[in-house]
């Protein structure tokens, strides 16, 4: 009784919102429209959550609708003021204003639709088995020389099912079940692409990078530490980075620390294009003595952290004005935290890169306008 009258409110409310009309793009009428789709979709939400044998980490059955809407009330309001921001946040005019001609999404690729209800949101991504069908299509038409760059969404939550082709976990309504699912997923989608490159015979004159962008938590640690931004451990942030191109390339592992930073100048190493070093904050992996002793990362609960070549990581919280560290070398689970007094050298690491950094960059920019050192790439604008 309770879901036919809440279908009943959904439909009738849906109607009235198509009829809100709001004469500027950031006006107050906007922002109450877009405030009531979400608590409109905040009901959806509950319901699906309700009914749906897949649920998140902190999801207590107990809880009522009304107490679960109540509850994200606060994350919905959140939600929308990103909303109003989105432009910013994801830049699609800057990206193609750097030369990147085309980008397809979710918005232009009108390919099935994968879509799940859970308390932390309405989730929706195209079909991954059509995406790549077409990135696969769009790399054939390429010319040479070409970048293509495909971003899967398979691995992210809340992993959806592609079925039994797919399949190495039991399909039990565990997520990390459904993560394990998906990653073979994806493994079978990279075999496609690398499959194509080489029937084409285009894959001895490519250069693969297959990087993952974050780590993904699925409760250690915290029962609320589930996918990858809420915490800084390990399982949030080590990622994989393969570069696969025989002819610049020889078989090689790194088992120091590195970081997403040193990807641009370890190909630009490989292809021998010159480049000043201190224009990036990392460096290529070529290099026989790393100029950085560190590696830094911020966290989402509002911390900083260093990890050095030893796996010595030092983490300060700015929240709570307390600093901790874990031996990665001796203790890779991080479950024994250390005072950070044992380890001065990387405190002081830490400090100098919290102070320093921001005002180095600015430094550095301010430099190369006046010696005007910085090159205007002349490429198609993009305009509003």
């Amino acid at each position: 009784m309770f879901e036919i009258e809440v279908k009943r409110l959904l439909r009738k409310y849906s109607v009235w919102l198509t009829r809100v009309i709001s004469s500027g793009q950031s006006s107050f009428a906007l922002f109450i429209c877009l405030l009531t789709i979400v608590f409109v979709y905040r009901i959806q939400l509950a319901m699906g959550l309700f009914t749906s044998p897949v649920r998140p980490f902190d999801f207590n059955p107990a809880h009522t609708p009304v107490w679960l809407m109540l509850t994200y009330w606060p994350y919905d309001l959140a939600l929308v003021l990103f909303l109003f921001l989105l432009s910013w946040y994801f830049p699609t005019k800057f990206i193609k204003n750097s030369g990147i001609q085309e980008i397809h999404s979710y918005e232009n690729l009108k390919f099935k639709i994968k879509e799940e209800f859970h308390s932390l949101g309405h989730y929706i991504a195209r079909d991954e088995i059509q995406t790549v069908d077409f990135f696969i299509q769009r790399m054939s038409k390429a010319r040479e020389p070409f970048l293509g760059i495909y971003i899967s969404f398979a691995a992210h939550f809340p992993y959806f099912d592609y079925g039994e082709n797919y399949r190495i976990m039991k399909e039990d309504g565990r997520l990390i079940n459904r993560y394990y699912n998906n990653l073979n997923l994806l493994d079978h989608m990279i075999k496609r692409i690398v499959d194509h490159l080489k029937g084409q015979g285009l894959l001895e004159r490519t250069i693969l990078v297959i990087v993952g962008d974050h780590g993904q938590a699925f409760g250690q640690h915290h029962p609320n530490n589930f996918m990858h931004y809420r915490y800084s451990y390990n399982e949030n942030l080590e990622t994989p980075a393969i570069f696969y191109q025989p002819a610049l390339f020889k078989p090689k592992t790194f088992e120091f620390p590195t970081s997403h930073v040193d990807i641009l100048p370890t190909l630009l190493d490989a292809l021998r294009i010159p480049y000043p070093p201190m224009v990036f904050n990392g460096e290529s992996l070529f290099h026989y003595k790393l100029r950085q002793e560190s590696i830094f990362f911020y966290g989402y609960e509002e911390s900083v952290s260093s990890l050095d070549p030893h796996l010595i990581k030092v983490q300060y919280s700015l929240k709570k004005n307390k600093c901790w560290a874990f031996d990665l070398k001796h203790d890779p689970d991080e479950k024994n935290p250390l005072d950070c007094c044992r380890y001065p050298l990387q405190r002081e690491a830490l400090h100098k890169f919290v102070s320093d950094h921001d005002e180095h960059l600015l430094k550095y920019n301010t430099s190369l306008k006046e010696k005007g050192e910085i090159s205007e790439v002349q490429v198609p604008i993009v305009k509003d």
